[in-house]
Formats: structure tokens, sequence, C-alpha cells
């Protein structure tokens, strides 16, 4: 008798604990405060006439047409297709004919003018005669990245229709700039490139999103890179002009934020979560209460983000330890319950990407500058090269490494200064400048 009590009780145990946790299942989470505030944030306004960003989307429009006018339609025609229950993950390229008119062909660029992989100077000098000859028939678009570069503000309002088409562009001024250069209109080549590189340092701290903001990059890179060829060419007359604050100044904390672009994918994603919660309406209800949490989903995925955001805080020689640290953290997170929000944890899963390459790759931004800066200051005092480790290990340790402070590497093989850097994925690069 009493042995059967005794049974009844660790039944009715085991039940009232199966019953909890079923209940449990079947309660979602609150959206955190935090949540809701980046959810319901919105850009600052910006007027669209003074958004540089619809003339950057009509750089390639058809001949004659304004680039302003060319980007505000492509604005239109997606606000329209949003109206009529369009996807933003779907955006209709296809309905943006007028756009990518002019052609630029990525052949031509890598094979004459070169500036693909940042060596653009070299290759103009190697193939000087076709690119005088070719540069002409393009004149209105580089007109139009010159009067781009003359709106206050750029704030990305809908996704770029053949992206590809205006780095190529980039990659014309700097043939240009090269070729100017080359052909003895120094002074004017010069003010071309760092009124350019002041442009993109101007507007890396705007409201973009993630693929704007490391397009912009790019742009910056190549930029310090092209100044890097042209001490090479004339110190003597760099020397005169003094190295320009758009290289001496280290990039601020706010020219390497991601925070805008965190934000933005952040809203992204969720507004896909939503979706796809709507979407299972049909669908067995008990499913989607036990295994797919909505508001438990956007919660985990803006607490993966929010740790991304994080380090993108952190300083420079921190940087490593606190990047092993979110790692860790990481770790623990994906390895925790799989039973409640079952579905929920898959899509962000799915979702998740390598955001933290972003950040790194910014820092490569900084690192490279700081190669500049060295090599100006490295001929300006006409270093012999079997003096250049010596001289390099005397610098300032702002110009050092960004993650030890150690001097810059010198290849005399190579005739390379450099940095080691690592990856997130644990991979060595050799961030180089010649």
């Amino acid at each position: 008798m009493a042995m059967t009590r005794k049974r009844k009780t660790i039944l009715a145990s085991i039940g009232a604990v199966v019953l909890v946790f079923f209940v449990y299942l079947l309660i979602d989470e609150s959206l955190r405060p935090e949540v809701n505030a980046d959810l319901e944030y919105k850009p600052a306004y910006v007027d669209p006439k003074q958004n540089g960003y619809y003339a950057y989307l009509g750089l390639r429009a058809e001949p004659g047409m304004d680039p302003w006018q060319a980007g505000w339609k492509v604005q239109q025609v997606f606000d329209r297709y949003l109206a009529d229950g369009g996807s933003e993950d779907n955006i209709p390229v296809e309905k943006y004919t007028w756009v990518d008119h002019i052609e630029l062909k990525s052949g031509n660029m890598r094979q004459y003018f070169g500036c693909g992989g940042g060596d653009c100077f070299s290759a103009v000098k190697f193939h000087r005669t076709i690119v005088a000859e070719s540069l002409p028939q393009y004149q209105e678009v580089l007109a139009r990245y010159n009067k781009m570069q003359t709106y206050p503000a750029f704030q990305e309002t809908v996704a770029a229709p053949g992206l590809t088409g205006r780095i190529l562009l980039h990659q014309l001024f700097q043939a240009k700039v090269s070729l100017m250069w080359q052909t003895g209109k120094k002074q004017t080549a010069l003010q071309m490139l760092i009124d350019d590189l002041a442009y993109w340092r101007r507007i890396s701290v705007n409201d973009t999103g993630m693929t704007m903001k490391m397009v912009i990059s790019a742009m910056i890179d190549v930029d310090m890179k092209l100044y890097g060829a042209l001490i090479s060419s004339d110190m003597t007359f760099l020397a005169k002009q003094g190295l320009p604050q758009q290289i001496t100044n280290a990039f601020t904390t706010q020219e390497l934020s991601l925070q805008h672009q965190f934000r933005r994918e952040f809203q992204r994603y969720a507004q896909i979560i939503r979706r796809i919660h709507a979407g299972q309406q049909d669908g067995n209800p008990l499913f989607k209460l036990l295994f797919f949490k909505q508001n438990a989903t956007i919660n985990a995925l803006h607490t993966r983000l929010s740790s991304v955001v994080s380090l993108n805080t952190v300083p420079w020689e921190k940087f490593p330890e606190a990047y092993i640290a979110h790692k860790a953290w990481l770790n623990t997170a994906e390895s925790e319950s799989r039973i409640y929000n079952h579905v929920g944890n898959m899509l962000v899963e799915i979702a998740k990407h390598p955001y933290e390459s972003y950040i790194v790759q910014m820092h490569f931004t900084e690192a490279l500058r700081r190669l500049v800066v060295l090599k100006y200051h490295l001929n300006h005092n006409g270093i012999k090269i079997s003096d250049i480790p010596a001289w390099l290990s005397k610098q300032d340790k702002s110009l050092g490494h960004l993650y030890t402070a150690e001097p810059a590497g010198y290849d005399k093989d190579r005739n390379e200064l450099y940095f080691d850097m690592s990856m997130v994925n644990g991979k060595k690069v050799r961030l180089t400048l010649q």
C-alpha cells in the first residue's frame, strides 16, 4: 500500500515536471527593450535632393540622363514594388534597365587599366597609349563621378543594382589620375586623389548597408595604395606638398564603426523571421508554438549581432583577446538547448554570417594607412635599404602593428613594407605595400 502511494507520488511528480516543461515550451519570450529600440530605429531624415546616393545609383545611367534623376527613379520603382507586396529580399533589379546602360568591361579594366588589384599606376604606365585612347569615351561617367561627390549627404535607401560596374568606375577614376600624373599634370592628379580619399572617408560614417560599407572601405584602400605608388614615382614632388591629413589622420572610431550596418542587418533578418513565422499560420499551430518562437528567435539574433558590435569598439591592442572571448561565448551560446525554440535556433544558425571578418577588414584599412605613412617618411628621409629595419624599429608605436604595436616588417627581396595580420578564421595574411 505504501509502495503504491509512493509510486503514485513519483508518477505525479514526473507528470508535473512534464506539464511544466510542456507549458514552458509553449511560452514565447517578450522582446527585450534594446531589441525593440533597434527594431524601431529609423535613420535621420535626409532630403532626397541632397542625397548623393541617388547620384551614385545613376552613375551608369543612359547617356544624357541626369544621374541623380536615374537614382531617384530606382527608389520610386522600388517603393511601388514594396507597396504591391514585394519583398526587400527579392530586389527587382531587372526593372532598373536605365541604370546599367553604359558598359564597363571588367576584362579591359584588368588588362589595360589594371586597377582591380590596387596597382593601377603600374598598369597605366605599361598601357599608357591604350589608356589615353580609351579614357575619352568615359568622359560622361567620370564627370558624373565628380558631381556625385558634391552632394552633402550620402544615405543608402535601396540596394544598388550593378554594384560591380560602380567599382569599375572608381578604377576608371584611378586610371585617369595615374595618366595625368604620368603625363606631367602632377598637381591636378594629386589634388584629385586627395579629394577622392577625403570624400570616401567623409561618407564612411554615414548610414549605409554592410555591402556599401565594404565598398567604401575598398575605395579608401585603393586610393591609399595609389598614393603609395606616387611616393615611389616622385617623392621630391610630394615632399613639397606635405603628407595630406587624409593619410596622416588615423581612422576614427566613427569611420571604422559598423553600428549602422549591424542594425540594418538585424532589421532585415528580423523581418525575414516574422515573415517565416507568419507563413506558418496555416500549418500546425502546436508545432509552431513548441519549436518556433518569433520573439525568442529575434532576441537570439540580436544577442548574436550585439556581441559582434561590441568587438567593434574594442581598442586595437585588446582585440585578439576580446575576439577569443567572443568566440568562446559564441560556442557556448550555440550549444544551449535545442529543444526550446528549435526551429528558431536553426534559423539563427542559417542566418549566421562571418561578421567578425568585416571588422577585421576595417582594421586592415587602418593598418594600410600606417604603411603609407611609413613609406612616405622612409622615402622622404632617404633611408638606405640596409637601414630600413633599424629605422622601422625606432618609429612611434602608433605606426606599429594594430594588435601588438610591434614595428612594421620589411621584405628587401620584394622591397615591401608589411604587417602580418590574422583573419578571424585563424588564417595568416600579410598586408603589404611596395
